[in-house]
């Protein structure tokens, strides 16, 4: 009877949870919904009562280690082979390593060499075992890759040539190749629209902490203008750079925000955190995919702090008179080759105002960034000091 019990308790557990975990929202993507649902009942069971969101699954007779990551508001947002310690590999992305364990977890619960091709194919993704192609004589078993995979010795080795990544695992087990588009829908695996609907979710829940750049050391500064000092950054098209501007005293340089230098002061405000622009937030009119749009609201100090790791912020001004600020974020990310643009406008004197302040912003998601340098060449720059 005992046993009975214990077995309709461990049903009903993995119905909650599995049923949880099949419908659409439950998931950051589609592709990650179907690749929970290939795997077999007991491993799905055994990932749902793990604290850690670690098990070990037999798939296809095999045991595997398998991960999983849940976002804020509770989503599934990564499911992969247990091959890598994120928080101690401070090398190579987060979204490469993530899509490596997808990848490999993937090939191996397909585990049929049609379909593995035709999706590799799709996604422009090639396999190498030991150097052969895979499914070419000698490389006809997928689960060799296992031993290489999970060696306690295997190394990693990640090269980018801009449009391409190329990921090595070697190991005294031998050596597996994955050769992929540096292309943010297939290293992420979600579409236009599940990154845009994401990417709401996050920002919307995200907290910064602490400061970014407050302060510079005054030598690597260079003089600009008036008792303006400018810590020059790089450039990404024309006026559109990540240079950032300070007023020093004495030794304590700190970023200018004063309505005696708007445009300074503007540009600062979207690529510094700091005291001066926590009372600054965006209202966000968001293009989502094709006429579906959303609208929300958020800090412009945690926008800018959310974006600080993984991407390269430049900020270029179009307008800088007496009734208008304007400009554009240029949010790129140059392991994936694409872009956020935010476009942004508010009056002097409201920016300036204390208190809350409220900018209008219109947020462009996931750009391939071949694209936006016709976007301004063509736009032109309307920069005025």
């Amino acid at each position: 009877m005992r046993q009975l019990l214990t077995l309709f308790s461990l049903i009903f557990s993995c119905v909650a949870v599995c049923s949880k975990l099949s419908a659409q929202d439950a998931f950051t993507s589609n592709r990650l919904n179907e690749l929970f649902a290939q795997l077999p009942l007991d491993c799905k069971n055994a990932l749902s009562r793990s604290t850690e969101n670690k098990c070990n699954c037999n798939i296809k007779g095999n045991a595997m280690p398998i991960k999983a990551s849940f976002n804020t508001q509770g989503q599934l947002s990564h499911l992969g082979l247990d091959l890598f310690s994120f928080d101690a590999n401070l090398i190579y992305p987060n979204t490469v390593l993530s899509f490596l364990e997808r990848c490999y977890l993937e090939f191996l619960v397909w585990d049929d060499p049609t379909m593995i091709e035709r999706k590799n194919k799709e996604d422009k993704i090639a396999l190498l075992i030991n150097e052969k192609l895979f499914n070419n004589p000698g490389t006809e078993k997928l689960h060799s890759i296992l031993p290489i995979l999970l060696s306690n010795e295997k190394d990693l080795n990640i090269l980018q040539d801009s449009l391409y990544y190329q990921a090595i695992i070697t190991s005294p087990k031998g050596k597996a190749t994955l050769l992929f588009a540096a292309n943010y829908q297939v290293v992420s695996g979600m579409d236009k629209k599940e990154y845009a609907e994401e990417l709401i979710q996050s920002l919307k829940t995200y907290q910064a902490k602490g400061y970014l750049f407050a302060t510079v050391d005054e030598a690597r500064l260079k003089p600009y203008r008036d008792e303006l000092k400018v810590n020059i950054g790089k450039d990404y098209f024309k006026t559109i750079s990540s240079n950032t501007y300070f007023k020093c005293s004495g030794n304590d340089c700190n970023p200018i925000f004063d309505s005696q230098y708007p445009l300074e002061s503007f540009i600062n405000a979207f690529l510094i955190s700091g005291n001066f622009n926590q009372d600054v937030y965006l209202s966000i009119d968001q293009k989502i995919y094709a006429n579906e749009k959303a609208q929300y609201e958020v800090k412009l100090f945690d926008f800018v702090a959310y974006f600080q790791n993984d991407y390269e912020l430049y900020f270029g001004i179009e307008n800088n008179s007496e009734n208008l600020l304007e400009g554009t974020l240029v949010i790129l990310n140059r392991h994936l080759n694409f872009i956020n643009l935010l476009h942004v406008s508010s009056e002097p004197q409201a920016f300036f105002k204390t208190g809350k302040r409220v900018l209008k912003a219109k947020f462009y998601t996931n750009i391939p960034s071949d694209n936006i340098k016709n976007l301004f060449a063509e736009k032109g720059n309307t920069n005025k000091r």
